[in-house]
């Protein structure tokens, strides 16, 4: 007897969630403007650090806790997502991304990482204005991508096929300004490649 089998395993997994389930996550029934929250983990269970980011696209009525952060090898982090709704919803099984990138982190030692770890500092008010728009314009960004891809999906579902990708656009060369912050990456880090 020949057996030929094939053996895999997922870089990053979602662990204690709600029914056991693999990847799905169900609130059940939720009152309106009340909060209600679901923890589990998510686990690396790569040789690689990776770091993950959470998309939640135009749902705006849930937020990852961390939304985004760094996993070294064999380690897990709890993620507690909130489910707040300020009027009557019905969510079906939508998808919400967590998207992961192997890293590589500068330095001897790995630094644990996350969106919640907090680093007071201070600004002076032109350059806490400038860090404020730059959060804005990111997250305006943020929902036209999401818009765009559920657009995206939705004309994929109806046609059978996939439509014709338009031809990118060029992006037109931004002033350079004089202050360069950046409060959302962790500046300890290279990216490798994204984990499909």
């Amino acid at each position: 007897v020949m057996i030929i089998g094939e053996g895999y395993t997922e870089s990053v997994t979602f662990e204690g969630l709600p029914d056991d389930l693999e990847d799905e996550l169900r609130f059940g029934d939720c009152h309106v403007n009340k909060s209600k929250s679901v923890t589990f983990s998510l686990v690396n269970n790569g040789e690689k650090a990776v770091k993950f980011r959470w998309n939640q696209g135009d749902k705006e009525d849930f937020r990852f806790q961390p939304s985004y952060g760094h996993l070294k090898p064999g380690s897990s982090k709890d993620i507690r997502v909130v489910f707040k709704s300020a009027k009557s919803v019905n969510y079906d099984k939508i998808t919400l991304n967590c998207e992961t990138f192997l890293i590589d982190q500068r330095g001897e030692k790995f630094v644990d990482w996350d969106d919640t770890m907090k680093t007071m500092r201070m600004v002076r008010p032109s350059e806490y204005k400038k860090i404020m728009r730059e959060r804005e314009l990111e997250e305006i960004k943020r929902k036209k991508e999401a818009e765009i891809a559920a657009a995206e999906a939705a004309k994929t579902t109806k046609g059978g096929k996939a439509p014709a990708k338009a031809p990118a656009k060029k992006e037109e060369p931004q002033p350079e300004e004089e202050i360069q912050i950046d409060m959302t990456e962790d500046p300890n880090v290279e990216l490798i490649e994204v984990i499909q």
